[in-house]
């Protein structure tokens, strides 16, 4: 499903990646270990398009995606999804449970309510209502 085949990846100059190959089989579940600046990252943003290697070969599903741009290969059932809890840093639990039930996000005017702990008075909706 996945095969990378000797891959060499840069930032500008420096060189990060040296000959990376892996290989996953339809229905595989894997983990790509190593310590802080080992690779890790570089390797799925080369897998997913954000980076292309100067050497080496992507194949997915037996067709040649190198260089491929991300959104092609999101098409194609691949995409990267960072690690980062920073992500989503300015959602307030009442944004995220009030979009996913009806909430001020998709406009109906439902959601959830809750109580803020510092004054005791309730409040309906996401932030700022």
């Amino acid at each position: 499903m996945l095969d990378v085949r000797g891959i060499h990846t840069y930032y500008g100059q420096s060189h990060i990646l040296f000959d990376v190959s892996l290989s996953l089989r339809k229905g595989e579940i894997v983990g790509l270990l190593g310590r802080n600046g080992a690779g890790k990252t570089t390797t799925m943003k080369s897998v997913c398009g954000m980076l292309r290697p100067k050497e080496g070969s992507i194949l997915f599903g037996g067709e040649e995606v190198t260089g491929r741009k991300p959104y092609q290969l999101v098409r194609r059932g691949t995409c990267y999804v960072p690690d980062d809890r920073r992500f989503f840093a300015d959602l307030t639990g009442t944004t995220t449970w009030g979009s996913s039930t009806g909430g001020p996000a998709n406009g109906t005017g439902r959601g959830c309510t809750t109580s803020s702990r510092r004054s005791g008075r309730s409040r309906a909706g996401g932030r700022g209502s």
